[in-house]
């Protein structure tokens, strides 16, 4: 390049040279001149077309080099892509990693817990089984003497069952013998009513008969008057009548005949009874009219204690 602009300028130097002299020279000379203008001209054209030669090269080394920076520049880029992707694989492997540490920590640590209760157990029961060995003896001894203790207990509470038992039995005969006595010593009563006509001509009651209503009175304190039966209503009744309490004597009378609903002596005697005891409290007019209730249910009865009581019941209707 610097050459070609070396001869241009000399060319145009030449030229001024010679259009300067042009008018001193002769005709030869400006022949000459032109030939060797002819020939810096075709020497140009030459250097011309030699630099546009060049030029092209150079034009196709730089495309060649541009191209070769372009599959360069692919290969970068793919071996960036094969980079990311190393990388994302890198990534997955991290955290694949960090999961399987985080999962085989936890099943680490289970497995150390279960191994250590495991290890806890069998030393307890190491350490129980040696103190039992040590202690063997002993408690063997201490079973054996509770073991004693317990025969001896049941042997006492066998005995105590069986005193209770005896005891019980006692008391149900004794208190079925008191009920019974109890009972006749009522009945005996009213009829000493019945014949004498009332409860200030009667004759007193034996001792045994007394005693057995006033003991059957006192036991019946211990039971709810809502469970008596007829007859414990009818004995109550009676104690009172002896005490003079001919209130609450009626209160028992109607109780005891509430529960008697069939025909026969004890309801006869009940309603006998209940006539005396609304005589002593000077209603004659109901005292006559139970009197009556009796002849009307139980006169046509032919069985002898019946008989009696309606007997009975006419007497002292005469009495009212």
């Amino acid at each position: 390049m610097k050459s070609m602009l070396r001869l241009l300028l000399g060319c145009l130097c030449l030229w001024s040279a010679g259009f300067a002299v042009a008018n001193a020279v002769s005709g030869a000379e400006l022949a000459r001149l032109q030939e060797q203008t002819r020939q810096l001209e075709r020497e140009l054209a030459i250097a011309k077309e030699t630099n546009a030669v060049r030029l092209d090269a150079q034009d196709k080394r730089l495309s060649d080099v541009g191209l070769s920076v372009a599959m360069q520049s692919n290969q970068l880029g793919a071996i960036s892509n094969q980079t990311a992707t190393v990388g994302n694989y890198l990534a997955l492997t991290s955290v694949a990693v960090a999961v399987f540490v985080f999962v085989g920590g936890f099943l680490g640590y289970f497995g150390v817990k279960h191994r250590a209760m495991l290890e806890a157990r069998e030393g307890a029961r190491a350490a129980v089984t040696q103190w039992l060995e040590e202690h063997s003896a002993q408690l063997r001894g201490q079973f054996e003497a509770l073991d004693r203790q317990a025969s001896d207990a049941k042997a006492e509470i066998d005995a105590l069952c069986a005193q209770v038992s005896d005891a019980s039995k006692t008391t149900l005969t004794d208190f079925e013998s008191l009920r019974k006595d109890a009972g006749v010593a009522a009945s005996a009563f009213v009829e000493e009513l019945g014949r004498t006509g009332g409860a200030g001509s009667a004759r007193p009651l034996d001792a045994a008969s007394a005693g057995a209503i006033s003991d059957w009175d006192a036991a019946l304190q211990q039971k709810p008057e809502a469970q008596f039966l007829a007859s414990e209503h009818f004995l109550r009744a009676v104690a009172r009548i002896r005490t003079g309490d001919f209130h609450a004597a009626l209160t028992s009378m109607d109780a005891a005949l509430a529960q008697v609903t069939e025909r026969g002596k004890p309801q006869c005697e009940y309603l006998f009874a209940r006539a005396h005891v609304l005589g002593e409290l000077d209603r004659k007019e109901a005292a006559v009219a139970q009197y009556e209730q009796i002849d009307q249910i139980y006169g046509t009865d032919d069985r002898p204690e019946i008989r009696e009581q309606v007997a009975m019941a006419l007497l002292n209707r005469g009495f009212r």
